[in-house]
């Protein structure tokens, strides 16, 4: 019953984050982070050099704040153009879609960490096989992890190969086919 208690008021309060939140704005939170760690590995030397002529200083740790300066500034414009977009759907009237996906993205996550976290519970032996027999919803959060993996596996090389396009295009060295 534990289980069963506990998966619903997890993903229900991600859903309601997510419900909030919206499916571009969780979306672009992710991809803002992504983008600022590539832009920033990329630009950071650039950044830094620009700090030690501005301040004429060459303190090391202008290499961590010119690393930060730029991670913080793609993060803002990628938010920014994501609260645009949210802008424009509230306009058209189809912001209600845009949350609703939000929260199922936001409980499907919570789902998969939630599982993942009573699957190694299990493993370990904390969970007794009566409240695995009593739990209406053991039988499927039981094969969220194997089934995430699968899932994982199968768009892994989607992701892996916008991120090497990605650095390609910021290093300049990207032609299309």
């Amino acid at each position: 019953m534990w289980i069963d208690i506990s998966f619903l008021a997890i993903a229900g309060f991600a859903f309601y984050k997510g419900y909030h939140a919206g499916i571009i704005k969780t979306v672009f939170t992710i991809v803002s982070i992504l983008i600022g760690l590539l832009v920033s590995m990329r630009f950071a030397a650039e950044v830094t050099a620009g700090l030690q002529n501005l301040f004429k200083t060459q303190h090391p740790l202008l290499f961590l704040v010119g690393f930060l300066v730029t991670f913080l500034v793609v993060m803002w414009i990628v938010r920014w153009l994501a609260r645009k977009l949210e802008q424009f759907l509230e306009s058209i009237k189809l912001n209600f879609i845009n949350e609703v996906q939000g929260g199922i993205l936001y409980a499907l996550l919570a789902t998969i960490l939630l599982s993942s976290a009573l699957g190694l519970i299990n493993r370990a032996g904390f969970i007794p096989p009566e409240h695995k027999e009593r739990s209406l919803t053991w039988p499927l959060l039981e094969t969220v992890p194997e089934q995430a993996q699968i899932a994982y596996s199968k768009l892994k090389p989607v992701f892996s190969k916008f991120w090497d396009d990605s650095k390609k295009a910021i290093d300049g060295g990207y032609e299309t086919k």
